[in-house]
Parts: C-alpha cells; sequence; structure tokens
C-alpha cells in the first residue's frame, strides 16, 4: 500500500486538522472544508492556515505555529505551492495530507512536473497523501467531513441512516451525486474522491476497506488507473474477506480507441479491460451510477443470487412479459418453475391464473397483498431462481397497505428482491425508501441491476508458467519497433512453436509470372503485403478458396489492381499464398502488453467482423489451458464450440495455443502485441492461425 495504513486511518477520524488555504474573506474549497469540520457534532480540533491572515480571527500563520502536530493537513493552495506547504507540515511531525489543489497532471508539462516533485517528496518522507485534485472525504458515520463537496439534493444522513458500504471515486462529482441518490438512507458509511491518484490509489483504499469490520461493499468509479494490478490484487482480497466489490467503469467507448492498429486494441482498451480483469478478480460490474447503487444495495440486503435464474412477479401481464424479454436481452435466465413451485404459485394466486414465470398475480393483488407476497414466496423458493424482480403500478388508496405488506415480507424472502413501482404515489415513496426492500427508478436499471448480480465469479485456475521455445526477436527486427511484415510475424509464431498453415511468398513482380512451392496445396489463401496496410480485406488484398495456378494467377492481378485503385501509389511487396486451413469456427486470440494491466490475453470471435460483433473476453496473463478453458467459456464463440446446437468440440488445441500466446507475452516485454485473426477451429479441434499481426517495441527504449 502507497502510505501507512494508519495514516487513512487519520484521514477517516481525524483529531486535529490544518486546513491550508482557508479566507475570513472570501468563499473557496479550504473556507468550505473548515466549515464542514465545525459543522460536525463532534467535530475535531480544526485550524484556519493562511499566512496572509496571520492573527486575524484565530488563523495561523503556517503549519508549524500551530499548538500542535495536526493529524491532518487538508491542501487548498495554488499547485506551485503545494510541495512547499506539504514539506513543511512533513517537518513538523504530519504524515496525512488531502491535497484539493489543482493544476497538475492534467495541467500540460508544468502541472506533470509538479506532480512528480510532489510524489518523490512523499514517497521519501513515507507520507499518505489522497490527491491531488481531490474533492475530499465523506465520513457519514462520524459527520466529520474532509470536503468542499455537498451532498447532491441537500440531505445528510444521521449516523443510524448509514449502511456498511463505502465508495470510492475518480471524479467528485459522481461521488456526490451518488450520495445523494439515496435518501433517508444511504447505503455508504465513507465516500472518497481519489483525483489523481499521486499517492493513494484507488487500490490502496479498496485494500484497506477490505479489512475494516464496518464494511461489507466496495464501490467503486473508475475512469482510468496506473497500477492495474494492484487493483485487481485489491479486488481479490476483498473477496477472500467476504467483501463484495461493485465497480463501474467509465471511458469504454470506441472513441478512445479510434486509432487502434488491431482490431484487439480497438475492442480493448484500459478501460474495457478494467471491466472484464475485475469481473475475474470477482467483482460486479454496473453499466450506469443507478445500477451501481441498486446492485449495492440488494447486496448490502440479501447478497449474492445463489442461483443464475431471475423470477418475475407482476401486478400487470403485459409488464411481466416485457420485463422478460429486457431480461433475456441482457442475457439472463427466466427458468420455468419447478413442479413444486407451481403447485406453490397455484395455492397462492386467484383459481384462474395460470402459474408460470414471469408470475402475473392480476389486479387482485391490489386490492389483497396476500396475492403478491405468497407469488412472492413461491417463486423465491424455487431452486433456478437467484434473485426475484417485482413490478407494482399505481394502487390508489391501497398503495399504503401494498407496500407494508411487501415491507413486511422481504426479509421472509431470503433472495435479492428489487420492486419497480410505476406511477407510484407520493406518499408512498417515503415508506419504501426507508425499507428493507430495494426500490429501482424503472425497469431498465432493475435489469441492469440483475444483469451485474449475475456475475460471472472470478477466476479458479491458476496461472502456468510457460516453457516453450521463445522466437529470436532480435533476429526478426534487430532494433526498430512497429509492425512486422507477414513473412516475419510467420516466422515468430513458427519458432514458438505455434500452429500456422503451410505457405509460400511470392515476390513484388509476381503479376508477370512465377513459381509455386510444391509445399503448398491447392486449395490456397492469397494475401497480398504491403507496408502499412495492416487489415488486407479493406483494400481487396485476400482473395480465398483459389483452386489451381491459373485462379491464383488471377488472384494475384485481382488483389493488386484493387490496392492499387483504393490506395494510389502503394508499394506491393509481395503475396503470401498460404494453405487453406479446414473449415471451422473462426476465432480471434491476442497477446498484449497493456499499460496499465501488463502483459493480458484475450479471445473472442473471430473474422473480419470481430469489432462489429463484439464478443471479447480478456485474462491477465500469463495463463495455462485450464485458465483458457475459462476465458473461453466467457465469450460467446466459446459457448459455440461447447455444444451449442450439438457442436461439441475439443478445446484442447486451442487452450494450448492460448496458452502459449500469454506465456510470450508475458516473458517478452518487447511483444506489444500478437493478435492472430482468425484461428480457425476445425470439428475436431485442430487450431491453425490464418493470419496475424505482430507488433514490437523499439529495442532501443
Amino acid at each position: 500500500m502507497n502510505g501507512d495504513r494508519s495514516g487513512l486511518a487519520r484521514v477517516l477520524a481525524p483529531r486535529s486538522v490544518a486546513v491550508v488555504g482557508a479566507s475570513p474573506t472570501r468563499k473557496g474549497p479550504a473556507t468550505t472544508v473548515l466549515a464542514n469540520l465545525r459543522a460536525a457534532a463532534a467535530p475535531p480540533a480544526a485550524y484556519a492556515v493562511n499566512n496572509r491572515y496571520a492573527g486575524h480571527d484565530g488563523f495561523h500563520a503556517s503549519v508549524a505555529s500551530l499548538p500542535e502536530v495536526p493529524d491532518v493537513v487538508v491542501v487548498a493552495v495554488p499547485a506551485g505551492a503545494v510541495s512547499d506547504v506539504v514539506r513543511e507540515a512533513a517537518d513538523c511531525g504530519t504524515g496525512s495530507f488531502l491535497v484539493l489543489s489543482s493544476g497538475f497532471a492534467e495541467a500540460g508539462e508544468e502541472g506533470r512536473a509538479r506532480e512528480a516533485e510532489l510524489k518523490a517528496l512523499a514517497l521519501e518522507r513515507g507520507l499518505t497523501v489522497l490527491g491531488p485534485n481531490s474533492l475530499g472525504v465523506f465520513n457519514f458515520a462520524s459527520g466529520v467531513h474532509l470536503t468542499f463537496g455537498t451532498v447532491i439534493g441537500g440531505h445528510v444522513p444521521a449516523a443510524d441512516e448509514v449502511g456498511r458500504a463505502a465508495l470510492i471515486v475518480q471524479s467528485g462529482a459522481i461521488g456526490s451525486y451518488l450520495t445523494g441518490m439515496a435518501k433517508p438512507r444511504t447505503p455508504f458509511r465513507y465516500m472518497f474522491s481519489t483525483g489523481n491518484e499521486l499517492v493513494l490509489t484507488a487500490g490502496d483504499l479498496v485494500a484497506h476497506l477490505a479489512r475494516d469490520p464496518e464494511i461489507d461493499v466496495i464501490a467503486l468509479y473508475i475512469e482510468g488507473t496506473d497500477d492495474g494490478r494492484a487493483l485487481l490484487e485489491a479486488i481479490s482480497l476483498a473477496g477472500s474477506l467476504g467483501k463484495r466489490v461493485v465497480l463501474l467503469p467509465a471511458g469504454e467507448s470506441a472513441a478512445s480507441s479510434r486509432a487502434a492498429a488491431s482490431h484487439t486494441a480497438a475492442m480493448a482498451s484500459s478501460n474495457v479491460l478494467t471491466r472484464m480483469l475485475a469481473a475475474n478478480a470477482g467483482a460486479f460490474t454496473a453499466d450506469t451510477p443507478e445500477e451501481l447503487l441498486g446492485t449495492v444495495a440488494v447486496l448490502l440486503g440479501h447478497g449474492e443470487p445463489r442461483a443464475p435464474g431471475v423470477g418475475i412477479v407482476s401486478v400487470s401481464g403485459g409488464a411481466g412479459v416485457i420485463t422478460a424479454d429486457r431480461l433475456a436481452e441482457a442475457g439472463l435466465e427466466i427458468p420455468e418453475p419447478a413442479p413444486e413451485t407451481v403447485e406453490r404459485l397455484r395455492a397462492a394466486l386467484p383459481g384462474f391464473v395460470v402459474p408460470g414465470n414471469p408470475t402475473d398475480t392480476t389486479a387482485g393483488a391490489v386490492y389483497d397483498p396476500s396475492i403478491m407476497v405468497g407469488a412472492l414466496g413461491a417463486l423465491a423458493g424455487d431452486p433456478g431462481v437467484g434473485q426475484l424482480i417485482t413490478l407494482m403500478g399505481a394502487g390508489g388508496e391501497h398503495a399504503p397497505a401494498i407496500a407494508a405488506a411487501l415491507i413486511e415480507a422481504a426479509p421472509k424472502l431470503a433472495k435479492p428482491n428489487q420492486l419497480v413501482w410505476q406511477a407510484c404515489p407520493e406518499a408512498v415513496r417515503p415508506v419504501l425508501a426507508a425499507g428493507p426492500v430495494p426500490v429501482s427508478p424503472t425497469l431498465a436499471n432493475a435489469v441492469g441491476v440483475a444483469r451485474a448480480l449475475c456475475r460471472p465469479g472470478p477466476v479458479r485456475a491458476e496461472d502456468a508458467a510457460d516453457d516453450g521455445p521463445l522466437p529470436d526477436l532480435a533476429g526478426l527486427a534487430p532494433d526498430g519497433g512497429g509492425f512486422l511484415t507477414e513473412s516475419q510475424s510467420r516466422e515468430l509464431l513458427r519458432s514458438a512453436g505455434l500452429p500456422i498453415a503451410a505457405a509460400a511468398v511470392l515476390g513484388p513482380d509476381a503479376e508477370h509470372g512465377f513459381a509455386l512451392d510444391s509445399a503448398v496445396a491447392f486449395p490456397v489463401a492469397v494475401k497480398l503485403q504491403a507496408a502499412g496496410v495492416r487489415h488486407k480485406t479493406e483494400i481487396g488484398g485476400i482473395v480465398l478458396d483459389v483452386r489451381d495456378e491459373d485462379e491464383l494467377r488471377e488472384a494475384v492481378r485481382a488483389t493488386a489492381a484493387a490496392a492499387r485503385e483504393r490506395v494510389p501509389g502503394i508499394a506491393i511487396e509481395g503475396w503470401t499464398v498460404e494453405q487453406m486451413a479446414p473449415r471451422g469456427v473462426e476465432v480471434l486470440l491476442s497477446a498484449r502488453h497493456d499499460p496499465a494491466y501488463g502483459p493480458v490475453v484475450l479471445a473472442g470471435s473471430g473474422g473480419v467482423q470481430a469489432e462489429l460483433i463484439g464478443d471479447l473476453w480478456a485474462m491477465a496473463a500469463p495463463i495455462g489451458p485450464d485458465a483458457a478453458r475459462e476465458l473461453l467459456a466467457r465469450t460467446k464463440v466459446g459457448r459455440v464450440l461447447s455444444g451449442y446446437r450439438g457442436r461439441d468440440t475439443d478445446l484442447g488445441p486451442l487452450c494450448a495455443v492460448i496458452a502459449r500466446l500469454s506465456g510470450l507475452v508475458a516473458r517478452l516485454p518487447r511483444i506489444r502485441e500478437i493478435e492472430c485473426n482468425p484461428v480457425i477451429v476445425a470439428g475436431d479441434g485442430t487450431a491453425t492461425i490464418a493470419d496475424s499481426l505482430v507488433e514490437l517495441a523499439d529495442s532501443r527504449s
């Protein structure tokens, strides 16, 4: 952990705080922090520090002039003065700092230099620093808030309205929004705004909170990380200690990957990897702030589902059908009730209702809430149902009785249950908000929370060391980095023992005649080679199923003509003539070094439509064949290969390729990426790499 654990404990429960940068004459972050501290029911000693106002209304000239060494120093001064303030306070003996000031790495070259100076100081002195560019820390349990922020909506919960969750955000506004959405109760005991994560990172906070006996659930809003492996280790630690982590990653859109050269890079930026790798470590992942909050509420109330299915109980048959459709689109199961469940439903419902899932209670449940309670109890007892969604509408004068019945029944269900109440009467809303049933604002949000609760779960297989042969990268590309040629890529894969199809190379003058190597048998694929061309299909540079030499000559001429038309002035380097792999399923495999997570391996649906399909999953590398099998199980193409519609393929050869690729990228840091697309998996399981793209880093850098 960066900074010691006791330093963070002092941030959460300070006995004394110095606020540097406060002013008696103008409002600002430091002045607001001071006011928030003094408004606490049991405030710490709070000292205002500003040499401009020394001696004025209790202001002090410096931290050194204070009557005691403060537990925490809050810094809200211009960025250029921050290091001096921290150094002086550290000289006095303070070890914990909250830096609110902006103007660091986000502010260009000068800001990055300031941040580097401050970080060096903090690490040299062993300081605990939250920020810079932080909104601060809310402590709802004690009411001592080291922040210049406010809870959106204005409601600050009392100590008995505080839950057993903590919130970590890289956006103070998102944190304020989330804490303000839940009222009159909040699930959060603490909220941390990490800012630039100069010293204390989100991973450090997760690891600290995982050991906090008052915390059961940790919620994270993440826009990026510089130390992804530490974050994953912290999530795994939390799971091992029985704590649940809910993650909302941001920055996953294609806009951040428009310049990516490979299919994999376009689909899997570091932030997309955050979702996948965090799920592998055991996190639940949400798509919106509302889903994050709903998932936290459900986990605090009843824990996670123990079965994959969702049970639906609705006062409206139509609403139940719509909900089932949306759940199915999200990939969730709506199981048929077991025979014993059908009997229990039959006993709870009016005689004319056919028991099923969704369960339509009819409008009778509005007048007799015991109908809905009975249906919920019946579905909750079904072994295939892990969670419930209850749909209610309006209710009029009967709404208070319905709400009371649902609240009373909630503890007896022993399974997560979300309530969606359309057109809920205003008088009932605060009653529901204060009760034990998580209320979802919309059906779409309830479906999103249900999806988040059905996490894939932590990866069970252990990593494995790779001991296969290593290719001679220096021989392939002695110094410079960049993309290898087709021939160089094939040689790298071949020397690593990976399965590639037999091939011959034709020179740049092949349009005027050639002699084909007899080692290559028809049918073949013809692939034009030219510098700077990454995806040959985009320039008409590939022809498949070429069956004889006449067709081969025509394919060479046709690809050359198409390439010249689409890329005027293109320098054609030649053609690869590759023996066609057996017919099979196209898979994309990639192994690469990610700036945040280090070596990773990815798998998904392959071919020219890989980005359109968007089927991809990742694991931290290296992995062995068992983990590779788990990786495939988290993809659609893996399910196709493993029994979908009668197809049951031996995955052993493909898993061996995945493990080998993961080992290469883990052992050879110079490999930026190896993308194999497609890898053809035949009916007998044979895996053949049909095309590849390899990028190396410059060995001199």
